[in-house]
């Protein structure tokens, strides 16, 4: 997972729960410009939609989701 491919998974996702997989995919790689995208997240939804998104994905990165 590259920022890019993060980026277009934003842009494209019609719901904020459809960033999620992706999200957490991205965290695993450790590889990501996380400011970049986590602005992107805030300009698309909101602060708390981000943190929506980093809660779900952090649930998935560590088997409890």
């Amino acid at each position: 997972m590259t920022t890019a491919e993060l980026l277009t998974h934003i842009e494209g996702a019609r719901i904020k729960a459809d960033v999620v997989p992706h999200y957490a995919k991205a965290i695993r790689d450790r590889t990501i410009d996380w400011p970049t995208v986590n602005k992107a997240i805030m300009a698309r939804w909101s602060m708390s939609a981000l943190y929506d998104i980093k809660q779900a994905a952090w649930k998935i990165v560590e088997g409890k989701a």
